[in-house]
């Protein structure tokens, strides 16, 4: 279920759906052995918008890398204990 993969509510997920639909980067699918499932796949522009998505997080994360090597050791480990403990205690 999707929904529950990404923590949020069936309705979260319908109203987002139906938006990356307005957009056309998604279509939505029926399984032929089961017409009450129904599944997403990308479009064109959907994989397209993906791309851009992927190569967006790759150059913000070699910032955030870039930045964190030009701290001196003390600063950066801060930091990445800081980063430890929040992720180690992220809700689920």
């Amino acid at each position: 279920d999707i929904a529950l993969r990404l923590g949020i509510t069936n309705g979260a997920l319908t109203q987002i759906i139906s938006k990356l639909r307005e957009k056309g980067l998604v279509e939505q699918f029926n399984s032929p052995d089961n017409r009450k499932e129904i599944f997403f796949r990308l479009t064109g522009a959907g994989t397209k918008a993906q791309a851009g998505h992927a190569r967006f997080h790759a150059a913000m994360n070699k910032n955030i890398e870039q930045y964190l090597s030009s701290l001196d050791r003390p600063t950066r480990n801060a930091i990445t204990g800081f980063l430890d403990v929040l992720i180690a205690n992220w809700p689920k």
